[in-house]
């Protein structure tokens, strides 16, 4: 895995060391194979500029994050790395702040394939927890998720996430900062796959706003249930749910504490049902001779 600080590759060169190829002192530009503090570097990051290779402390790197900027793959506070670098010990792939990581880094702690501001997560995070690849400190990116903007693979702390749930707006897979998630889990509460911030959830659940296959506070949601209003397919705490019983109303599949029920109604002489409707056979011989008296005294008058 990673190295012991301070470790320093078998191919380094002693310090102070000039490549043949290096052009005379003064000479500024662009060094394709090690970074410098200004300018683009393709092999190795820099303190400012993009990097193809490395990431670096400002601007966009397609293959190791930065602090600020997208970054596609992977990411680290600051300094230059031939492959991957981290503020504090050695990272096989991915630097991180402190820590080694095996895929990607993360501020506190190990993590085997995504790191998160706090504790390992085996595939998602949301701002204290997992993350599903790589995260940065700001900025979008295509392949890992930051603290700001949306990012398609993970969740941020603001904006829609197609993959991971964020603190506010929708989430289409997974949930976030309280309760469980079906695929991640989040800062409070276990969930055998999906959870809210209160209450269970089938699948996955969000703080806010609707979610097409994740259930939120507030609204409905097509796959899973919520706090309020109806869902088709997991009971919630208010309304019917057209599988499974709630609290208040009607439910065809289950029997529910308030209210008629469709599978319940069944008529019998013995024993006579709360909900029966009116064509049930249950008048008693008293009651129909109070029937014949009434009828006889409508005729009469």
């Amino acid at each position: 895995m990673g190295q012991p600080e301070g470790w320093v590759a078998g191919w380094a060169e002693p310090e102070g060391w000039v490549p043949s190829w290096a052009e005379p002192e003064g000479w500024a530009g662009p060094n394709p194979r090690v970074g410098s503090q200004a300018g683009p570097n393709p092999r190795v990051g820099s303190l400012a500029g993009p990097n193809p290779r490395v990431g670096s402390q400002a601007g966009p790197n397609p293959r190791v994050g930065s602090l600020a900027g997208p970054n596609p793959r992977v990411g680290s506070l600051a300094g230059p790395s031939p492959r991957v670098g981290s503020q504090a010990g050695p990272n096989p792939r991915v630097g991180s702040q402190a820590g080694p990581s095996p895929r990607v880094g993360s501020l506190a702690g190990p993590n085997p394939r995504v790191g998160s501001l706090a504790g390992p997560s085996p595939r998602v995070g949301s701002l204290a927890g997992p993350s599903p690849r790589v995260g940065s400190q700001a900025g979008p990116s295509p392949r890992v998720g930051s603290l700001a903007g949306p990012n398609p693979r993970v969740g941020s702390q603001a904006g829609p996430n197609p993959r991971v749930g964020s603190l506010a707006g929708p989430n289409p897979r997974v949930g976030l900062q309280a309760g469980p998630s079906p695929r991640v889990g989040s800062q409070a509460g276990p969930s055998p796959r999906v959870g809210s911030q209160a209450g269970p959830s089938p699948r996955v659940g969000s703080l806010a706003g609707p979610s097409p296959r994740v259930g939120s506070l507030a609204g409905p949601n097509p796959r899973v249930g919520s706090l309020a209003g109806p869902n088709p397919r997991v009971g919630s705490q208010a309304g019917p749910s057209p599988r499974v019983g709630s609290q208040v109303g009607p439910s065809p599949r289950v029997r529910l504490q308030v209210g008629p029920s469709p599978r319940v109604r069944s008529c019998s002489f013995t024993l006579k049902p709360v909900n029966c409707p009116p064509q049930c056979p249950t008048i008693s011989p008293r009651r129909r001779r109070q029937q014949r008296k009434e009828t006889i005294l409508t005729k009469t008058m």
